[in-house]
């Protein structure tokens, strides 16, 4: 029989639409082929096969979100050669297996000397209506000489002190205060799914943070 699949990783960038990648088994000198099917993790409907074994490349299968089943998804991977099957199962969640892309369009307007209010949109991929799963991470570096910058010193303003303009509106924004008159101010964003309401990992934000995106 065809080794079993290994090290499967299912990822997302939007919370719909995901993809699984895996590494064949041990090699059976044999011609074998791979199967991916997917359906609702406590779902008994039958198994949806993969529609899409080619965007992400060899080893892998693409679910669009029109073809998604569901939130947390059962995986299951067979193999197949001439002596017979092997099968791996997997669990997906995409609140925890969710890499968004950094805040798009990173702004800032100043607001006194001593205050700049920092403004982000969605990331890329991301759908309006699935904002609320969302979280942003704020820091700041603020520069009053070069010799400053070798510091690379940067104050990250926790997510609770963020500010939403409203459950399905895109941009989010922050004041941030106390700034020094005259110096250099950069601001990175990033963002992460939320994990409040996942039992054990309630309260919990950034399990799966994006790059930083950043404004000078």
């Amino acid at each position: 029989l065809p080794a079993p699949v290994t090290n499967v990783e299912c990822q997302s960038r939007d919370m719909l639409a995901f993809w699984c990648t895996w590494q064949p088994g041990e090699d059976s000198l044999l011609d074998t082929q791979y199967r991916l099917q997917y359906r609702g993790l406590y779902s008994v409907s039958t198994w949806r096969d993969c529609p899409d074994y080619v965007t992400k490349g060899e080893n892998s299968c693409h679910i669009p979100a029109l073809s998604n089943s569901g939130l947390e998804q059962s995986i299951n991977i067979t193999a197949t050669n001439a002596l017979g099957s092997t099968w791996k199962l997997h669990r997906y969640n995409p609140n925890r297996s969710t890499i968004p892309h950094p805040p798009t369009n990173v702004r800032a307007e100043i607001m006194s000397p001593r205050q700049v209010q920092a403004q982000w949109d969605l990331p890329m991929e991301w759908q309006n209506y699935m904002s609320t799963y969302l979280s942003y991470k704020l820091r700041v570096w603020e520069e009053e000489s070069p010799a400053a910058r070798a510091e690379n010193k940067w104050r990250e303003i926790p997510s609770r002190q963020l500010i939403r303009r409203g459950r399905f509106i895109q941009a989010s924004f922050h004041v941030i205060q106390n700034l020094k008159p005259g110096s250099e101010i950069r601001i990175q964003a990033a963002s992460s799914t939320d994990s409040r309401d996942q039992g054990e990992n309630a309260g919990q934000t950034g399990l799966c943070p994006s790059e930083w995106n950043y404004l000078h």
